[in-house]
């Protein structure tokens, strides 16, 4: 009976050891939760200055985007930490009170279910920074770098979706993993923002739900995106002067007649490539991309 009573002694003493660095590592998460907060709030200080032009705005709303996407996993963890603190501090209680070993070992398991459920959730929060730094990089720098297009459009409308105005909207991306194409991928971020954007605001109007449809094809000189939408469409007496500066084909609020020329100038400047429309009235509307395999030294650029 001793004996036995010596073992419980020291499995207890080893358990309130172990239950003491769990707590530690517990507040050492919470400490980093904080740090990812503060981190958060100067993102968004920084979102401010960024939002100078519209090539800054696209990055402005991305950024918001992501803000919103880091704030659930981190809530996630600060939540399951502080309950994984309550539990320690339940154990001890248990035990001070030599309760049955099944109540400490269910309480054990909820300590470890919980922890497992913050170190998922900051995973979660680390990739989804990864994804914003990489965009953001793309952004900052111009240089032409080679892509590829899968992986690289899966990121991109990740980022994309979490800042759009209408909630049922679904992005698809139709692409043979092998393709890859030399060109600047911060310039064609800001290309399939707008055309996405444009969608959204002019094609969607009055609809509850639409579907977007970026489908990549290739040859031996020339890589294509077709950004289709199955929105109300666009009359033939738009679609001439559809890339004009300041010309929009409805009044929408804050619209300012440039996105779409914005877009012609850098398909056709910076990435020395074509673009053209396809639409009916009814039927959606297709932006076709013609970009070359290689993106050259661009004039002007």
């Amino acid at each position: 009976m001793a004996e036995r009573t010596l073992e419980l002694s020291d499995s207890n003493d080893q358990l309130k050891e172990s239950l003491t660095d769990l707590k530690l590592a517990t507040e050492e998460l919470e400490e980093t939760n904080v740090e990812l907060e503060a981190s958060l709030e100067n993102l968004k200080d920084t979102q401010d200055h960024l939002v100078q032009s519209e090539k800054m705005a696209a990055l402005g709303k991305l950024t918001a985007g992501v803000s919103h996407e880091i704030n659930t996993p981190l809530g996630v963890c600060l939540t399951a930490s502080t309950y994984a603190i309550h539990l320690v501090d339940q154990l001890r209680s248990v035990m001070a009170h030599k309760k049955r070993d099944e109540d400490e070992l269910e309480l054990i398991d909820d300590i470890k279910s919980s922890t497992d459920v913050v170190v998922a959730n900051l995973k979660k929060a680390s990739q989804i920074v990864e994804n914003f730094r990489k965009l953001a990089e793309d952004h900052a720098n111009e240089s032409v770098q080679q892509v590829a297009v899968q992986t690289y459009l899966e990121n991109v409308v990740a980022n994309i979706e979490t800042g759009l105005d209408h909630p049922n909207v679904d992005i698809s991306i139709q692409c043979a993993p092998m393709i890859e194409v030399k060109t600047r991928p911060g310039v064609l971020f800001l290309i399939l923002n707008n055309l996405i954007e444009n969608a959204v605001n002019h094609g969607f109007r009055g609809q509850d739900r639409g579907t977007i449809l970026i489908e990549v094809s290739q040859t031996v000189t020339t890589t294509t995106l077709v950004v289709h939408d199955d929105g109300v469409g666009i009359g033939l007496d738009h679609i001439d002067r559809l890339f004009e500066p300041y010309y929009t084909v409805d009044n929408v609020k804050d619209a300012s007649g440039m996105g779409l020329n914005t877009v012609y100038n850098m398909v056709t400047k910076k990435l020395g490539g074509t673009i053209e429309v396809v639409s009916k009235v009814g039927e959606g509307t297709s932006f076709v991309i013609g970009l070359p395999n290689v993106c050259g030294l661009v004039e002007g650029v």
